[in-house]
This record gives structure tokens, C-alpha cells and sequence, in this order.
């Protein structure tokens, strides 16, 4: 496998991997960036973005597997209506804004076009060109999981800190106007089948962080 590869946008784009498995991408103008970056997210995660925009479409049962627990997933993603909102908002898009969208969609086609993951290959699928609202259609997705793994964590969070005994007066610091009613006999009874917190940290020294499992860079130069 190549270690480093050359685009061909507006000018030249240079991607090259470091011996740390790390992606760089060298442009001239931020289109060109944008490019470089879509071919990063289609080499490395393909097949994590083709599943995304297949269940955020609510179209896993045409394209995936049709049984009744599929289209359950799918209603689900077809109310949410994320496709066709991201559609029209891709038509909304200034023409900056859409000359980026539409320069990250040719890196990710440029990277589909000779290396369809096979995992979906084994399917049948062969993936559509990648668009705009594509794009668009899994911020709205990435941000609809990551408010709801949040709100959950930090719901997980409140049950742990009452269960160590954190003070009534610390906690409504935190979660200010959110603790009416707030049952904490209860909480203390609960029981998770899961730690966000190990036990072995104390409650002084860790606390809970966000986290995410993609971290990008422009570099000044």
C-alpha cells in the first residue's frame, strides 16, 4: 500500500502517512485542503462513511438487509427526515461554502471510484458518488448520536456522583436548574451495568471527558 499519494484539484495535493500512521495533507488553497481531506476520510474510513449516510438515508433495507428489525432502523431514520433536510440545506450553501462541500466530495469520489470497500462489495452494494448533502447528512447524524451519548453520559454521570456521595450543593453547581424533583434515595439504589468512572480513581483527582476518536490539524505553513 502507497505511503503517499498526489490529487490533482485546483493545484497539486500531496497526502502522505508518517511513520506514526498519521495522514498529511499538502494544499495551495483551502478547496484543495478540503479535497485532500475527503480523500483522508474515504481511505481510512470508507466503509464507516458509506454505512452512515446508508442508515442516516434510511435506506439500509434496500441496500443492505431487508428484515423486520432493518426497517424498524429505517422508519426511525426516514421520521428523523435528515436526507431531505440535508439536501435542501446543501442548496442553501453559499457558493463558498458549496465550492468546499464540493471539493471534499471529489476527494472521497476520488478515493471511491478505485477502492469500494469490500466488506460492502460482499453485498452486492457499489456506492453512489458522494455529494454535498452527503456531507452534510452525517454532521447532522454525528451530531444527533454525539448530543444523545452526552445527554446519556452525563445522566450516567449525575447517578455516580450521588451514589459517591458527592454534596447536594456541588451537584446543582453542575447541573444548575436541572435537579428539581431530583430523587437521590433512589439514585443511591440504582444500579449500572456499567462505570463512567472506574472505581479505582477518586473523585478528586478524575473526572469525566469528552472525547473523539478523529483529531485534525492545519498546520500554519
Amino acid at each position: 500500500m502507497p505511503d503517499s499519494w498526489k490529487l490533482q484539484g485546483e493545484h497539486a495535493v500531496d497526502v502522505r502517512r508518517d511513520d506514526e500512521g498519521v495522514l498529511h495533507v499538502r494544499a495551495e488553497t483551502e478547496s484543495d485542503l478540503y479535497r485532500g481531506l475527503g480523500f483522508c476520510h474515504a481511505h481510512d474510513r470508507s466503509v464507516q462513511l458509506l454505512l452512515a449516510r446508508i442508515l442516516g438515508s434510511g435506506r439500509a433495507c434496500e441496500l443492505l438487509r431487508d428484515d423486520d428489525e432493518t426497517l424498524e432502523l429505517d422508519r426511525f431514520f426516514r421520521r428523523l427526515n435528515f436526507a431531505r433536510e440535508a439536501q435542501a440545506e446543501a442548496q442553501r450553501c453559499s457558493a463558498e461554502t458549496a465550492g468546499c462541500l464540493q471539493a471534499y466530495s471529489d476527494g472521497v469520489n476520488d478515493e471511491l471510484a478505485g477502492r469500494a470497500p469490500w466488506e460492502l462489495r460482499l453485498l452486492g452494494y457499489r456506492p453512489e458518488p458522494w455529494t454535498a448533502a452527503d456531507t452534510i447528512l452525517i454532521i447532522r447524524l454525528a451530531g444527533y448520536v454525539g448530543l444523545a451519548q452526552s445527554q446519556g453520559d452525563m445522566e450516567h454521570a449525575l447517578v455516580e456522583m450521588v451514589q459517591a456521595g458527592v454534596p447536594r450543593s456541588h451537584l446543582e453547581e453542575l447541573f444548575p436548574a436541572a435537579l428539581d424533583g431530583l430523587d437521590e434515595e433512589l439514585l443511591r439504589r440504582t444500579i449500572a451495568p456499567t462505570r463512567i468512572v472506574p472505581e479505582y480513581l477518586s473523585w478528586t483527582s478524575g473526572l469525566v471527558r469528552a472525547t473523539a476518536s478523529n483529531n485534525w490539524v492545519i498546520g500554519p505553513e
